[in-house]
């Protein structure tokens, strides 16, 4: 669980950089591999149960 976090916040990382670049190409992808984690996530955490 503790290195799907991690790469979670590298890739929210990597996004704020992309912005502060003007690479609005790169935010918004990753953008989409962010919003595809938080939805694996949850599948996770709904399966637990």
């Amino acid at each position: 669980m503790m290195t799907i976090e991690i790469v979670y916040q590298t890739l929210q990382t990597r996004a704020n950089n992309q912005m502060k670049r003007g690479d609005l190409t790169g935010y918004f992808q990753s953008l989409i591999h962010l919003q595809q984690m938080r939805r694996e996530l949850s599948l996770m955490n709904t399966s637990r149960i």
